[in-house]
């Protein structure tokens, strides 16, 4: 259980840097 939920993480961390750097790319303010 461990393993998955660090594998989640990992997921949902990558997906929010897919779309801050989709953000970016559109110029739009994103998180800092």
């Amino acid at each position: 259980m461990g393993i998955r939920n660090a594998m989640t993480s990992k997921t949902a961390e990558k997906k929010q840097l897919v779309q801050d750097v989709l953000k970016n790319r559109q110029g739009e303010p994103g998180r800092d």
